[in-house]
This record gives structure tokens, C-alpha cells and sequence, in this order.
């Protein structure tokens, strides 16, 4: 049997996590998702400590660590996780071209459902998970 998939989804703001998680479960129909948050990147960190994880979907702008330190540290003890930055800067901006590669996608704000949907679609699909 197929084990669940499971995405982390990591913002400071409550309210966009709740969204968020809206979206990721009418995102994947059919595929079998476990939800996991965190309000920090530390708390994230903690996550990936503690169970596998397939997609991360963090946001840029978090007090303490930002989501750039927080994938890239990702990057180092998930590196089989699909990355997933979410940023008000546009793709190709200074911040974003600092993240050094450990990005694998970035979903600019304001974005609509449609666009969530397709990007945590090409992220699963990164991975060899056909969503």
C-alpha cells in the first residue's frame, strides 16, 4: 500500500496556513495527503526531524529564519523534499536569486487557487508522485 504523502506547509500568519491548507487538500484529488504546519522556520526544522516529508511550502517572510535559510537548510536534512517558495517578490528578484538553488519552485503572491493548485502539482510530479 501506498503510504500517504505528506506537505508541510510553513508560514507565520495563521490565517494564510489556514488558506493554505484548503487548497492543498482540493489540490490533489484522489492522493492521500498528510498535513503538517509550522509557524517558524525552527519549528519546521523540528518537523523534518521527526517524520519524512515530500513537499515543503514555505513562506519568504518570517521573522527569525527567513524561508530561504529554512529551505536551505531543508535542502540539507530533506533533500528528497520538493521545495516550495512562497514570495510577494517575483521570481528572478535579488531576494530570490539569493536562495543559491535550493528552491525548487516559487509561487509569487498574490496568487490565485489555480496557480497553488499547479504549482504543488509540478511539485509532487517533481518527485515522481503523479498528482
Amino acid at each position: 500500500m501506498r503510504r500517504a504523502m505528506t506537505v508541510l506547509l510553513v508560514d507565520d500568519e495563521p490565517d494564510i496556513v489556514d488558506a493554505e491548507v484548503l487548497l492543498v487538500r482540493n489540490a490533489l484529488p484522489g492522493v492521500s495527503v498528510d498535513l503538517e504546519t509550522a509557524a517558524s522556520g525552527d519549528e519546521a526544522l523540528d518537523v523534518l526531524a521527526r517524520r519524512r516529508v515530500d513537499v515543503i511550502i514555505a513562506d519568504y517572510r518570517m521573522p527569525g529564519m527567513d524561508g530561504i535559510q529554512l529551505l536551505r537548510r531543508a535542502a540539507q536534512v530533506a533533500p528528497h523534499a520538493t521545495r516550495v517558495l512562497v514570495s510577494a517578490y517575483p521570481a528572478g528578484s535579488e531576494p530570490l536569486a539569493e536562495s543559491g538553488g535550493v528552491t525548487d519552485f516559487v509561487l509569487s503572491k498574490p496568487f490565485s487557487a489555480a496557480r497553488f493548485r499547479e504549482v504543488l502539482q509540478a511539485a509532487v510530479t517533481a518527485r515522481g508522485k503523479p498528482a
